[in-house]
């Protein structure tokens, strides 16, 4: 399946996406305003690094070995039993500090130590959560379309029914409870949907431990980890700052522009997470690689950046029609926020080489020093130019990111990837 069938395909799960996340960023901004964005936005970000934590690390491992192991169920039992246990194991460490802590935690993050029941609710949904993510990368690797489609759109509607009934209800205390849980009710929905899968079987799934599976896993949890540490602390960083320099509710306008950020990379997003990755697993040579990128980058990223052309040309328009009035001064981001969108779609595909050729120490080093000019950027430009500085700084980083990618790669022709062996300790 070549990655243009793939988008088209993905486009009608992202398209009941994007009508819940259009209708659900309305009721969010109706019932919570500027300053619940800001909130919601930094809860996101310290589920995200939890998960991560929670196994959620060795999900790209668990999607191109699946990939790679297609036609062998013994090894693909080996993998999908280790990463269970890994995911089982964390998940419920993780559970239990999250309870302990929950008020700590509530004060850094939501400065508000009153709202640590979120965390609560969080430690009771994380293990769930984790293993649907682990089963959404076996039918990644499986390449089983059909279904990833239904459990994402399934997905969508489930959460835009719980975001919506809890924040009418108990307003920014269920908006944060629904983020703690939708993935948790999403397992049930993915594991119905994979009911009469032949390799749904819970025997795969009970293999013995295989250290030597766990060792191939390790460099893509190191990848993810750094990705998602990165990442979610650079975010936190940043909001934190404009909170200080601005207010809060100048933060959740930085949200809001995120939030149109990730609706505009949606379609982008699903079709590389679905079909690049387990092609590149599939390729060894660096001339069939750089073939497959340039193909994939000549029509995803004209596409995309026409997309941000029009979203710039319509962004008062998306904006009342995403939020309210209170929103409208993020206009301002629009012109550099677009730009480094579309600096990032281009640079994914240099990532995902990275992460499916297991090119660990590129990769990590690409990550922290990402997130660390962003921040730094961030710090410079916004005392600078405003609050207009931090779209320049999101610009800036990513082509710096695209520049250092493309370095990296092309002066390792050689492309270590990382196998799992098929000896005694399967």
């Amino acid at each position: 399946m070549s990655i243009v069938r793939t988008t088209w395909w993905t486009g009608l799960s992202v398209g009941v996406r994007l009508s819940t996340g259009l209708l659900l960023n309305k009721i969010l901004a109706v019932l919570i305003g500027p300053a619940g964005y800001a909130t919601i936005g930094q809860f996101q970000n310290a589920v995200q690094l939890v998960f991560t934590v929670c196994g959620g690390a060795v999900n790209n491992g668990v999607t191109k070995f699946t990939a790679e192991y297609q036609g062998d169920e013994q090894r693909q039992a080996s993998l999908w039993s280790t990463a269970t246990r890994i995911i089982l194991i964390a998940s419920m460490t993780m559970a239990v500090l999250l309870t302990i802590f929950n008020r700590s935690l509530a004060a850094y993050f939501l400065r508000d130590p009153a709202l640590g029941s979120v965390f609560i609710w969080l430690a009771a949904s994380i293990t769930l959560f984790s293993l649907n993510t682990m089963l959404m990368a076996v039918l990644n690797g499986k390449k089983d379309l059909r279904t990833y489609v239904l459990a994402n759109i399934g997905g969508s509607i489930l959460i835009l029914v719980a975001m919506a009934v809890l924040t009418h209800f108990f307003g920014l205390s269920g908006a944060l409870i629904a983020v703690a849980t939708n993935q948790a009710v999403l397992f049930f929905l993915t594991v119905w949907l994979c009911r009469r899968k032949l390799w749904f079987r819970l025997s795969l799934f009970s293999a013995p431990f295989s250290r030597t599976v766990a060792l191939g896993l390790f460099g893509f949890a190191v990848m993810a980890g750094a990705s998602a540490l990165a990442n979610n602390a650079g975010q936190i960083a940043v909001r934190l700052l404009l909170v200080r320099e601005f207010g809060i509710e100048t933060a959740g306008l930085w949200d809001g522009m995120i939030k149109i950020s990730q609706l505009n990379m949606m379609l982008v997003a699903q079709a590389m997470a679905f079909y690049f990755l387990p092609r590149i697993a599939e390729l060894s040579s660096w001339e069939d690689i750089r073939a497959e990128i340039w193909q994939g980058s000549r029509f995803i990223v004209p596409l995309f950046a026409a997309a941000a052309v029009a979203a710039f040309m319509l962004r008062d328009f998306i904006i009342l029609t995403l939020f309210t009035r209170e929103f409208l001064p993020m206009e301002e981001l629009f012109p550099w926020q677009l730009a480094g969108d579309t600096v990032r779609v281009g640079s994914w595909f240099l990532a995902y080489v990275m992460i499916g050729k297991a090119m660990v120490r590129a990769y990590v080093a690409t990550e922290i020093l990402t997130a660390a000019l962003f921040v730094g950027l961030s710090y410079v430009l916004v005392a600078r130019a405003g609050f207009e500085g931090v779209a320049i700084a999101h610009f800036l980083t990513y082509s710096a990111a695209l520049v250092g990618m493309f370095v990296a790669i092309t002066r390792s022709r050689a492309l270590p990837r990382r196998a799992i062996p098929s000896g005694e300790d399967r």
